[in-house]
């Protein structure tokens, strides 16, 4: 009897053993894998341009991000100028993360780079460009603490045609390079507040625009981003002037 009691109880310890290496198995670890490895995310930009003929801008964007280094999305902007409405053209755009997290440059707690390109591919509209064009682009952010500062940089490379560029108002026919300056500080972990320049050149015209901005996390998976930009100077714009531009824009993640 007491051999058959001592085989019982071994028989219920490596049952015991069994359930709780089932219990510690990492099936929280495997699914925060596969989050890490592929997210998805949905946003719509709207943009407000002050011309004499007011120019309305919605940039509804689907994104993809994988193994945190590569991101790339696709978009189709709705233009209104008062006068008529239409898509412009689908545009096709990935960026990789060259480094993340560097502690160390300019005494930043951590900073990032990422380099990439977009092409904008004509569809038989009214806002499409002559012919297929492609846009370098640069990014690069650094933070201290509550203090981030993050500057972007893109050129349209110049496809002999007309590609329709909305800080100038309509059509240009030449080379754009534009850079964004930000700098902002963060009130909470949820909400920030900035000021955002940015820079604009085609030819001999140019647009350059200061003014406030700001970001609100309202939940783990939706971002509101909230900008107004008023001319610091600008030369030569192809359309008029433009006295001020208000920029909106709510993203998802998934």
């Amino acid at each position: 009897m007491k051999t058959a009691m001592v085989c019982v109880m071994a028989l219920l310890s490596l049952g015991a053993l069994a359930k709780a290496d089932e219990v510690i198995m990492p099936t929280v670890d495997n699914k925060s894998a596969k989050s890490d490895a592929f997210a998805l995310d949905f946003s719509a930009d709207a943009e407000y341009y002050g011309f004499a003929d007011k120019l309305f801008v919605i940039n509804p964007t689907v994104g993809f991000k994988l193994f945190e280094v590569l991101d790339a999305s696709v978009a189709l902007p709705v233009y209104n100028n008062t006068t008529e409405t239409g898509i412009g053209d689908l545009k096709l755009a990935a960026n990789y993360g060259l480094f993340q997290s560097k502690t160390g440059l300019f005494g930043s707690d951590s900073s990032t780079l990422s380099i990439g390109a977009e092409v904008c591919v004509p569809l038989a509209v009214d806002f499409a460009s002559d012919n297929t064009n492609l846009t370098g682009n640069l990014a690069f952010g650094m933070n201290w603490g509550k203090i981030a500062l993050n500057q972007t940089g893109s050129y349209l490379f110049d496809s002999t045609g007309n590609v329709y560029v909305p800080v100038f108002g309509g059509f240009v026919d030449e080379t754009v390079f534009s850079a964004d300056s930000s700098l902002s500080y963060a009130v909470s972990d949820s909400f920030k507040v900035g000021v955002d320049f940015s820079q604009n050149y085609t030819g001999n015209t140019k647009y350059l625009s200061l003014g406030p901005a700001v970001n609100w996390e309202i939940s783990h998976n939706a971002v509101l981003d909230l900008s107004v930009g008023f001319p610091v100077e600008q030369q030569d714009m192809l359309y008029g002037d433009c006295d001020y531009k208000v920029s909106a824009g709510l993203a998802f993640k998934f």
